[in-house]
This record gives C-alpha cells, sequence and structure tokens, in this order.
C-alpha cells in the first residue's frame, strides 16, 4: 500500500489523530471500494465515519474517487486465473468536532491489489 499526501488544513488537531483517522478512513474505503470492484472501471461516492480518538468520537466525512487498474487474465484448468494491476483511491476528509464545526480538511490517496 502506497500513500501520497496532497494538502491539508488543519486548526489545532494533532499529527497522531490525523494519522489514527487516516488509518481508519484508508481501512473502510478499502472496504467499501472492494464491494464496487467489477461494477465500473471508476468508482466515486461519500460516507460519514465516526473514529474514536483518545475516547472522543470525532464525525468525519469521507469523499472518494477510485479507479480499478486491474486486469483478470482468465486461466484454463491447469493455469489459476492472474489478476495484474491495482485499485487507485483518490479521498477528501473533512473532521468536525461534536459541535459541527469543521476541525481538519485533508486530500490523500492510496493503492490496494
Amino acid at each position: 500500500m502506497t500513500t501520497e499526501q496532497y494538502e491539508m488544513v488543519s486548526l489545532s488537531i494533532s499529527d497522531y489523530t490525523i494519522n489514527k483517522i487516516r488509518r481508519e478512513v484508508e481501512k473502510q474505503l478499502e472496504y467499501v471500494v472492494s464491494e464496487r470492484i467489477g461494477e465500473d472501471k471508476s468508482m466515486y461516492g461519500d460516507f460519514d465515519l465516526d473514529v474514536e480518538v483518545d475516547d472522543e468520537i470525532l464525525p468525519v466525512h469521507v469523499t472518494y474517487d477510485a479507479y480499478d487498474g486491474t486486469t483478470v487474465i482468465y486461466g484454463d484448468y491447469f493455469t489459476p486465473d492472474y489478476v495484474d494491476g491495482s485499485i487507485e483511491v483518490k479521498y477528501e476528509v473533512e473532521v468536525y468536532d461534536e459541535d459541527g464545526i469543521e476541525m481538519c480538511k485533508f486530500n490523500d490517496s492510496f493503492e490496494f491489489e
């Protein structure tokens, strides 16, 4: 899995918190996008997620755009199917406090097979 950071705007939020949010978002994105593989090469959408950090629940809104760059090479009885390529996911995260005020906003991307 590779990660590339694009932009981050943060108001009094620690790197630890951002990294925890990033891990939770990427785990959820991998699940959401995996469920849609085979439907369309271009996958996009958004969802809300609650992330627990240091006994505090932070509401997070995620907007994503993913591309299925995989190719399946079908085998036969003696040769198993082979999948080449990866899924590329770009996403934007908005983090809010308990009052609904935006605390942080960042963009990132990753790939998985």
